[in-house]
């Protein structure tokens, strides 16, 4: 999470933060809008996203013409005297508002601007320069852009970066004829599962099923379900269980917001739990004990139909004809 601390910085800072150019057609005398000031920028714990800040200093002092000062050492959120850019763990916050280090950001930052209109009322004039526009907002993934950045209705920062997990998938397994028809018969629709109860029921339909014509059976899904260091399979069965277990009204999820309570052994979970465990019966031999790179080489092989893993890692799926679709949710809490 990347915060400004002052407001005036933050429509055009999040850009050159983000290496994003100066447009061809800018005229070249406007004076640099940052010339003569200087902003210095801090990390909230783990200082090592700074590095990605650094590569792009010197360009940006270039086009904007201020001066850029990156704090080495992190800082803790009553330690944030002298600090224009903050950059933070979504997780932090809450921390950051209690000691009343941020402000508000105008929802203009995040908005493309609407048209301008003509005195004879066209609006066919070119639109001003957004933040929005060299943001592409739109392209961030809802959680962050929506939940994440915000403190309740009021947002609070921008995303700089992060981890979603996503539904990926082998197109020609939901494309091919012979298994729409197979699937009318059976009662299933092929197309990105809504909810985890439709996944469930696509594993099964394409287990063992020999859906690519290459005379071999082949596989539903594959997932990190054995000891994992990427904390991939954590993170699905976490993503599941929030689908049962966590309202969209109720922020208590992990623990009972009333006494402290662990929910970890109550119903929504127990019931992810169950669920996910009985996917391995609709996955490659192994399935069981499988960890994240495991699920992505099977699922490389293009004999398995579906995988859950982070977005990031859509270079190492090796597929040629792959689809992606968010992580499906529950018609029930």
């Amino acid at each position: 999470m990347l915060r400004f601390r002052r407001v005036r910085f933050g429509a055009i800072l999040i850009c050159a933060l983000s290496g994003c150019g100066t447009p061809d057609d800018t005229p070249k005398a406007l004076e640099p809008p940052f010339q003569g000031e200087k902003i210095v920028v801090a990390a909230v714990g783990d200082p090592a996203i700074l590095a990605t800040v650094a590569p792009q200093r010197g360009e940006w002092t270039a086009t904007r013409g201020g001066e850029l000062t990156i704090r080495e050492k992190p800082v803790e959120p009553q330690a944030l005297r002298g600090v224009d850019v903050v950059l933070f763990a979504g997780d932090r916050l809450g921390d950051l508002v209690d000691v009343g280090a941020l402000v508000v950001l105008p929802e203009s930052v995040v908005r493309p601007p609407r048209p301008t209109v003509a005195e004879d009322g066209s609006d066919d004039q070119p639109e001003e320069e957004s933040a929005a526009d060299d943001l592409q907002y739109a392209d961030v993934v809802p959680a962050y852009r929506e939940q994440v950045s915000k403190y309740g209705s009021d947002r609070m920062g921008l995303p700089y970066g992060g981890s979603a997990l996503v539904l990926a998938y082998n197109r020609p397994a939901f494309e091919a004829e012979a298994n729409r028809e197979a699937a009318r018969k059976a009662g299933v629709t092929l197309g990105a599962p809504r909810t985890w109860k439709e996944l469930d029921a696509l594993a099964r339909f394409f287990q063992g099923r020999d859906w690519d014509g290459d005379g071999s059976a082949d596989h539903g899904i594959a997932l990190a379900l054995g000891r994992d260091a990427e904390g991939v399979g954590d993170a699905t069965f976490l993503a599941r269980a929030a689908s049962l277990g966590q309202h969209r009204d109720q922020y208590s999820f992990l623990f009972d917001a009333d006494t402290m309570d662990p929910r970890i052994e109550t119903p929504p979970f127990a019931e992810a739990l169950r669920d996910l465990v009985a996917l391995k019966e609709s996955g490659p031999p192994g399935g069981a004990t499988s960890d994240a790179e495991a699920a992505r080489a099977a699922f490389g092989k293009g004999n398995v139909a579906m995988l859950i893993d982070r977005a990031e890692r859509a270079s190492r799926w090796k597929g040629k004809a792959i689809g992606v679709a968010p992580l499906p949710g529950s018609e029930r809490v």
